[in-house]
């Protein structure tokens, strides 16, 4: 019920009063959800150096080497 709400929504925006075209309709949903997807994004591009840096750690340990040696 929730997915037809904001289908719902999301046509009504688009379908407004005004301009019409589709890059203005997408503007309209996509405007209002920037900062979460900034947001969003951010913590993504945080994780990828965190993730990068627990790798490095791993791959100096004695056991992660030898368990990949065993796995490939």
């Amino acid at each position: 019920m929730q997915l037809v709400r904001v289908a719902d929504y999301y046509i009504s925006l688009m379908t407004t009063e005004g301009d019409t075209s589709l890059q203005a309709s997408v503007g309209l949903i996509y405007r209002s959800r920037i900062h979460i997807l900034s947001e969003a994004y951010s913590e993504y591009l945080d994780g990828l150096g965190r993730a990068k840096q627990f790798l490095h750690e791993l791959a100096s340990t004695e056991r992660y080497a030898s368990y990949i040696k065993v796995c490939t």
